[in-house]
Parts: structure tokens; sequence; C-alpha cells
């Protein structure tokens, strides 16, 4: 394996299993996390579904907690391999994705991929005609390997059976290795190793045919009749077999003085070399790991590559590129076929193609017999003496494939399709590969072969536009890149403004024939008519992802049925499941669901599947009450119209705080608000105010709120509208335009007094009196909190009187008064429940730190600000949060600064996911010289 001092982490199979990073060795801890991540390693890059691991560490008989204890080695793992969260937007090595575990590796982390890249080298080298680089190339994979493979790992039969694959592999380099120094005339080399193996292999003929051919080249043609006796005697012992043709054909040339051959390919009864390999795609790019996986084929007995991913993202590209690139290894032939497994017309029929291929492979008219077995049987007959590539493009399903599935390790196939074949993987062991959409670099590589590289670097930030507009999409790139090559003055940003407008978007992905519209209607065509429908309702929901209970309130199932069909739909790539029970989609699949809605499904039917789900986020969204104002019922709203999906119900503020991370509840408000349904917009938004506050950026909750601000006014709810313009100014408050939050809230309360709520209009002078204390206002801001407290303390009101008094604790410490800051704040927790306002807790927390900083108590301040932090972390408070450990920073800053800055990094980290105007003090923090700047903070809103 590449060694180095570098950062990167590296693990090692091909012998003890171990993980590395800078030189250091880290502690995998007992044999079940090694076990799971020995396989994970084996299945570097490919999604490993959890039964499959259960398989691994129990066998065919796991125990009821299975999944629990497969959850808790993952978190182990993580904690060792990735230490602490993953940064916003950068992915985990160790991830849950579409269902199963993935370790995403990286080219030169696996000691196993470096194997196989050195092999792929040599036997590119070899069909080139250069023997010594090949030979070289052959010695390096070998010597990578530094005892037997996964060693220190537990017994079991399915790491067993990986040991052997390995093995395998293993001893096949060292075949080809020696065929390749035999040719070159240098039998010293070899001898020794080849007469270990064969004691060891004793009736594996081709090292034998080896361990012969080098012994004659030696001169020691009777040592060469012993090795064929040694053999001959193991295969009748075991077998009562004799030799195969090659070895004996080898024994009569020894026995005649005949030289025997040395080639590479020698001994492989080569008759007819087919190359129906089509045209691979110009301008391939990306891809590594996914090759680097199909490279695996002929190790360890692998001999099927399943090459699967939604329409247009490459797999034909992918499976002919690595054809051509691998055809050296397969000097007796490919085969090639398209098996139109969703074309509209009939599929391809295996009796026929059977027969074509036999008559490829030299089979004469008259040999070929009569009906689909018997010519799979004769297939594989011929191919078990041969070594042939068989590519099958466009598979409808398993059960297309398996009449041509090679009986012999010599051989491989390499199939594709927009199914996850999992039946050819279960079955047959078929090495799965799943495609998804390019990355960042990966697409603006593929844009600059089809434009070159000069346009694409003269506009880059439109290029990376385009990139994303295309959803990465390999088809949608090569359509993109043709119509901007079809006029060389057109810039990039047209396309870009072009594509920028989802309505027309899918039209201008489209040449000639091939779109992809086009592409994706031959899977949706194919669908059972349940799916069929769901996808068509899934353009409805805006979000880029859905569960089962929103899935079914479109609907209009029960949850567990909607839970079938989005498995359905994730087999054939419409979805992927991206975390437990979340499905989602790409940009032009969501885009081609809505015009599916619009096209196919009936005015009527796309109203009540509209209204269902919205009732359903509505319901829920009442039932999430309870954990963030206790005691306080919702107010009176609509009558739900279609009940039929009850909403979903929480254990604890936990299992709340989980389901508003999970969930892309803006979506719901716009789909609200583009269909008219106005009294549920604005109630959406309004009930929505515990998901945004704190932890969803200010633009995106203003955004939200705008848009029930003018679904209020358009049916004239007052209420409605006075919620609305409160919210809105807290957001625009944490957004830092103090002076539209001003405008916004007295607005609010002019509505409130209006209506004759006094305890409304109370609660929102709370807030314009902080929105007052953001502008400097201080003195205006004392009069409302008063006033507020008057009313609150009149009505009986605890929780609004608690809000008062910790705004007012805020408020004496912007006017540096520490000690009446903290009189304030034991005043708010005795007004009322510390649970009695969400989120309010942590910020009573975080001013009594501040306090005592003030007071010049720093161990308190720390204590009191661990304490903020932990609560808001437990609670969703970002916003809080950043505030708190940017207050801690500066307490430990003399102390221990490398501890200030980690609070400062994660602080700053924090407010930049949020769009907090608490990122500005922190970048200034934390450059070369900075130093701490005064308290920031914004008040609460409840």
């Amino acid at each position: 394996m590449t060694t180095g001092m570098d950062d990167t982490l590296r693990f090692t199979v091909l012998g003890r299993l171990a993980a590395r990073r800078a030189g250091r060795e880290f502690d995998l801890g007992a044999p079940g996390p090694r076990a799971l991540l020995g396989h994970l390693l084996l299945r570097a890059n490919v999604v490993v579904r959890p039964a499959e691991l259960f398989d691994v560490l129990w066998g065919p008989a796991p125990p009821a907690t299975a999944g629990n204890v497969v959850q808790a080695y993952v978190g182990r793992l993580r904690r060792v391999l990735e230490p602490g969260r993953a940064p916003r937007g950068t992915a985990r090595v160790l991830a849950f994705t579409d269902g199963g575990y993935l370790l995403r590796l990286a080219p030169g982390q696996l000691d196993l991929d470096e194997f196989h890249a050195d092999l792929a080298l040599g036997r590119g080298l070899l069909g080139g005609g250069d023997l010594p680089g090949a030979a070289d190339a052959f010695r390096r994979a070998l010597d990578r390997w530094t005892g037997p493979a996964l060693a220190g790992l537990p017994d079991g039969p399915q790491l067993g059976r990986e040991r052997a694959r390995l093995e395998e592999s293993r001893v096949q380099a060292f075949e080809e290795l020696a065929a390749v120094e035999l040719a070159l005339g240098r039998p010293a080399g070899v001898i020794a190793q080849l007469t270990e193996l064969t004691a060891g292999h004793p009736t594996r003929e081709r090292l034998c045919e080896l361990l012969m051919t080098a012994l004659c080249q030696a001169g020691r043609p009777a040592d060469a009749l012993t090795a064929y006796h040694g053999l001959r005697h193991s295969l009748v012992g075991l077998t009562g077999l004799d030799p195969g043709p090659a070895v004996q054909r080898l024994h009569q040339r020894i026995l005649t003085g005949a030289e025997p051959g040395a080639g590479p390919g020698a001994g492989s009864g080569r008759t007819t070399a087919p190359a129906q390999l089509p045209l691979g795609p110009v301008g391939f790019t990306g891809r590594v790991a996914e090759l680097a996986a199909v490279d695996r084929l002929g190790a360890g007995g692998l001999t099927v590559a399943a090459v699967t991913g939604p329409a247009g993202v490459g797999k034909s590209a992918l499976a002919l590129h690595w054809a051509r690139r691998a055809a050296g290894r397969y000097p007796d032939g490919q085969l090639f076929a398209d098996l139109r497994g969703f074309d509209e017309a009939a599929p391809v029929c295996p009796e026929q193609l059977l027969g074509e291929f036999l008559a490829g492979l030299g089979v004469p008219a008259d040999g070929i017999p009569a009906g689909g077995p018997a010519r799979a049987a004769l297939y594989r007959s011929v191919l078990a003496a041969r070594r042939v590539l068989v590519v099958l493009d466009n598979a409808r399903d398993s059960a297309q494939v398996r009449p041509f599935l090679p009986g012999t390790p010599s051989c491989a196939l390499v199939v594709t399709s927009r199914n996850r074949l999992d039946s050819l993987t279960v079955r047959e062991g078929a090495l799965p590969v799943r495609l998804g959409v390019l990355d960042a670099a990966e697409a603006e590589a593929l844009l600059a072969a089809g434009l070159g590289a000069d346009r694409v670097a003269a506009e880059p930030g439109a290029a990376r536009e385009l990139a994303v507009l295309c959803d990465g999409l390999p088809l949608a790139l090569r359509i993109a890149a043709c119509r901007l090559a079809e006029h060389p003055g057109r810039p990039i940003s047209a396309a870009v403004a072009e594509l920028d407008d989802e309505r027309r978007r899918l039209a201008a992905l489209s040449a000639e024939d091939i779109g992809v519209s086009a592409a994706l209607a031959l899977t949706y065509r194919a669908l059972p008519a349940g799916q069929a429908r769901l996808l068509r309702l899934l353009g409805l929901h805006r979000g880029a992802a859905v569960d089962a209970h929103a899935a079914a309130a479109l609907a209009g199932c029960a949850p567990a049925e909607a839970a079938g069909q989005l498995a359905g739909l994730a087999g054939t790539h419409l979805t992927s499941e991206s975390a437990p029970g979340r499905h989602a989609r790409h940009d032009l699949i969501r885009l081609y669901s809505r015009q599916l809605a619009e096209t196919e499904e009936p005015a009527a039917d796309r109203s009540a599947a509209a209204a269902r789900l919205l009732d359903y986020y509505l319901d829920t969204l009442v039932h999430t009450r309870p954990y963030w104002n206790p005691g306080t019922p919702a107010p009176p709203g609509l009558r739900v119209r279609f009940p039929p999906v009850r909403p979903r119900r929480f254990a604890d503020r936990a299992a709340m705080t989980a389901w508003f991370e999970e969930e892309d509840l803006t979506s719901a408000v716009e789909t609200a608000a583009a269909l008219g349904e106005h009294q549920r917009c604005w109630w959406l938004a309004r009930e929505l105010w515990p998901y945004y506050y704190g932890r969803r950026t200010h633009a995106e909750w203003a955004h939200a709120l705008r848009l029930g601000l003018a679904s209020a006014l358009a049916v004239g709810a007052e209420r409605g509208e006075m919620v609305m313009r409160a919210h809105l100014a807290t957001a625009l408050g944490l957004g830092g335009d103090p002076e539209a939050a001003v405008e916004q809230h007295t607005l609010a309360v002019a509505t409130a007094e209006r209506l004759g709520d006094r305890l409304s209009a109370a609660s929102m002078r709370v807030n314009l009196g902080a929105a007052h204390a953001l502008t400097g206002g201080l003195d205006l801001a004392v009069e409302h909190y008063r006033s507020a407290a008057a009313t609150a303390h009149a009505l009986g009101a605890g929780a609004l009187a608690a809000r008062c008094l910790a705004n007012m604790a805020e408020l004496a410490l912007r006017r540096g008064d520490p000690a009446a800051a903290l009189r304030h704040v034991d005043e708010a927790l005795a007004a009322a429940p510390s649970d009695a306002v969400w989120g309010q807790p942590a910020e009573l927390l975080l001013y009594r730190g501040q306090a005592h900083r003030g007071l010049g108590r720093p161990g308190e301040a720390a204590h009191a600000l661990r304490r903020a932090v932990a609560t808001a972390g437990a609670g969703g408070q970002r916003h809080t949060e950043a505030e708190a450990r940017f207050e801690l920073g500066s307490v430990l800053r003399d102390a221990d600064p490398e501890a200030a800055g980690a609070e400062w990094r994660a602080a700053r980290a924090l407010a930049a996911g949020i769009g907090s105007p608490l990122t500005v003090a922190l970048d200034a923090l934390l450059a070369p010289g900075g130093r701490p700047a005064p308290g920031f903070h914004d008040p609460g809103f409840d």
C-alpha cells in the first residue's frame, strides 16, 4: 500500500486488517467492529444492506438485536475513523444511504484497490505488447500482500469465503506474472514460488502447466514430467479425472522433446475471437471508484458485475469504456448485445441471442441446438476453455441475464440496468456497481470534453451552474454541451438562464430522439400501476425527499403500502433511500414527476392529493405543540378534509426534533402557495416557527413567511396577517435587518390591538422591544417589555412573563449590568416552568454565563455556558448554541487558547449554516491577530 505521512486515511486487508492515518494505526476495537469494517472494505463504494452484514457477523441466525448492534459498531468505527461530525456539505466516510451502509474510499486508500489497479495496468501493458512493463506491474501488485488476507479477523462462513476469493486473486495474479516471465525467457524468478503454490494447490492445472513450462525452460524436463505425474495422481485420487487437454498436450511435447509454449496465452485453446464491442463514448470522464470496482472481475472468482443506476447516468458509457480498457484480458473475444429491457418494443429473446453468440464464437449453424436451455449449456461449454468478455446492456431484470452467465472464472460478464438486479447479486454473487450522478469536478470535466477546455475556463462560474442544473446527469450534460457546441458564439450563461426556468428545463435537455424526459419515460412506462401513480403524485411534493407517511397522504393509502411503492421506485432508481425510511429524488426526476402530474393525473385527483398532504403536515405540526409550548392549545383553524392518514406522533421532544431535521417543510408551504391553498399556507407557516428558529437559515424562514403573509392577505385573514408579520419580523431581525423587523412588528402589534387580542398584542410587544434593542433603541425596548410584562401578570400568562424577563436579562447585559441580568434570569425561571417555552432554557443559561463573565467569575461563566451549549445542541437550537460557543471561547481565551479556538470554529460553522450575522464577528476573530468581540446576542422568539 502507498505509504507516507500525509493525512489520508488508509486501510490494509491484504494481510492484517488495519487503518492508519499519518503513520498512526487506529485501535479498531473488538472483533465485531473489525469484522464489519473488513467486509465494508471489500465492498468499498458499494451500498451494503444490513441483512448482508448480519450474515457476516452471525451467519444464518442473527440475534433479534442485530440491527442495533450493527448501528453501535458503525458508531464505534465512525468515532475512530472520522471523529466529530462531518462538516455541512461534506460526505461521511461511513454513511447510511440508499437503505444500506456505504464506505466511501478514494483511489489509493485501500491496498486491495491498488492491487487491482496494478493488475489492470499490467494487463493493459500486456495487451499492448509491453511484457517487461507488465511483469513489473504484476510484481508490484503481488508485493502489496504482507500475509494471509484479513488476518486477525474472527473465522466465519462469509469471511472464509472472502478470504478464499482474495487468495484466488493472489494465485491468479501470480499465474499471470509467471506466464509473462516465461514469455520473456526468465524461468528462474518463478520456479520456486510455482513449486510452493503447486504444493498448496495440487489439483490446479494452470499452476502445474506453468511449472512444467518453467522447468523445461530451465533445462529440467525430467522434473517437469515429475510435476505432471504429481498433478495426475492428485486429480485421479480426488476426482477420478485425468488432467485437461492443455496439460496433456504439454506433457506430450515434453515426451517428444518439442519446445513447450511459453506465451501468456498458452493453453487457452483459442479458436474464434469475436470483437463485438461498439464504439465507446467520446470524452468519458471520472468514475474512478466505479471503474476500480469493475476491475475486480476475474479476481477471487468474481465473474459478473451489475452496473445499475437511473436513466441517463452513464451506465452503458461506463461498461463500454471499461470493456475496451480491459479487452486485452480477454483475448478469446468480446461479445456485446443491447437487451432492450425497457424499450416499448419486445425485449431481446435470450434464446435467439444465445444462438447469435454461439455463431460469433465459431459454432457452425448445424451445431447450434434448438431451445434455450440447450443453447445455454453449449454456450457455457464453449466459454469454459476460453477467456471471453460479455457485455449486456439495458437488461430488464435478473431473469433476462441468467442464460448468459459464464460457467468459468476465466470469463466475465458486465450487465447494465435501470433496475437494481438484487437477485443477481444475492443468488449469483454479482458485484453491484451503482452509479450516481457525477460530482462537480467530473461534471465540469464532461462539459469541457464536449465544449473545449478553453470555453469552460472562460466562464467557470456559469459552467458550474450548468452542471448543477443538469443535476450531474451525464446524458443531460452531453445534451447541453451538444447544443452549446452547435452555437460557438453562445455563452454558457445563456444556457444557464434557459435551464434555470424549471418549466423549460426538461424540454431544453432534449436533442432529436434522445432527452432526459424520453429516457425517464422508458422507466416510467414499465412501472406497475401503483408505483406509476405515486411517481406522478410525488410531483406535487416540492421537497427533495419524502417518507412513507407523506407518500401515503399523497396516495391516500396506508403508510405500509406507500413504503412498498417507494421501495419499488428505489429499485428502478427513480428514488433513493437517503436515510432510513426517507426517499430522495434528483431534481430532474422531481421535475419529470411534476410534468407527469400535470399531464396525466386528473385535476380533481391532484387537488385531493395535495390537500391530503397539507392536512397531514398540519395535523402533525399541531401534535408538536406539547414539546415547544406545553399547555397552549392550537388556535382554532381548519377542518381536515381528507383524514385517511394519521398524523405523526412523537414519543418525546428529541423525536420531534429529529423529524424537523429530516423534513423539508418549506416545500410544504411552497406547495400550498403554488396550489392556491391560502388558508393552509399561512397556517403551515405559523406552526413552523420551531422548525425554523435557530435551525434553518433566516432567509429560508423569511421566504416561507412571505408566502404565508401573501396567502393571509389574499383571503383577508387578519389573524394570519398578524402572526405572519410577527414571525417575519423575527426572521428579519435574526438575519441582520432590524429596521425591517421594527416595521413588521409594529404592524403586527397594531393588528393584534385592532382584533382586541390583549395576549397576542403583549407577545408582539416583547418582540417589538427586541427589535428596537437591535437598532439601539434600548429605552423603547424597556418600555415595550414592561408593558408586555404588566399584561402578562394581569392575564396570569407565566410563560409570557418569563419571556419578558428573559429579554430584560439580555437588555441588562447590553447595558453593562450583569448583576441585574442574573436577577432577571432567576425571575424568569420562577415565572414559568423551565420547559414552558421551547428554546428558552438554553437562552437563559447563555445569559447567566454572560452575566458571570461580566462579574469576573470565569469558572461559573464557563459552567453555565457549557450547559447552554449542551441544552441548545440537544434541542437543535443552532443559533443559541453558536452564541454560547462564541462566549465560551471568549471565557477560555486566556486560560486555554486551543480550546477557545475550537469553540470559535464550531460557532463559525453553526452560524454560517443558518446565515447568522455572528459569522462576520467570528471571521474577524479567527483571522490572524483577531481579538474577541463584545457579546453578540439576538432576542429569542417563541
